[in-house]
């Protein structure tokens, strides 16, 4: 029996392709729309031209990284109350708890420690819809 997928419409950004593929491989199979972003300047572009549920988003990335892009995200109308599932990889973790107080309501709602298995990504992700589902 084909279960109908979760009316999610998500943002993943990461700048590894074979990340990017494996985590929308695995999100594609519980969620009604999953788009994809290799940069955070691609992510800021494409959450102005269109609204999302939730942003994926990588810490580490070249040229703009994910604490850049949640300070613009806190400017921005469209991103202003857009939750945040922050990916970090260990030496990450460091930096983004001291950025985290540093942020003006960033609505960053769980982090993921790189490396992990896509599913945890998507029961996470889950989780999060049914909590708010009853809100």
């Amino acid at each position: 029996m084909k279960r109908e997928p979760i009316p999610l419409k998500i943002l993943l950004v990461d700048d590894e392709s074979h990340m990017i593929s494996l985590f929308k491989t695995e999100l594609d199979k519980w969620f009604e729309s999953v788009q994809t972003a290799d940069n955070g300047s691609e992510a800021l572009q494409k959450i102005q031209a269109e609204a999302f549920d939730l942003l994926v988003l990588d810490y580490w990335m070249p040229y703009m990284d994910g604490t850049e892009v949640i300070d613009i995200l806190c400017l921005m109308e469209q991103g202003r109350n857009l939750p945040v599932i922050m990916l970090l990889a260990k030496t990450a973790s460091d930096e983004f708890n001291r950025r985290m107080w540093e942020w003006n309501d960033p609505g960053v709602v769980g982090t993921l420690m790189k490396p992990f298995h896509p599913a945890e990504l998507s029961f996470m992700i889950r989780q999060l819809w049914e909590q708010w589902s009853v809100e």
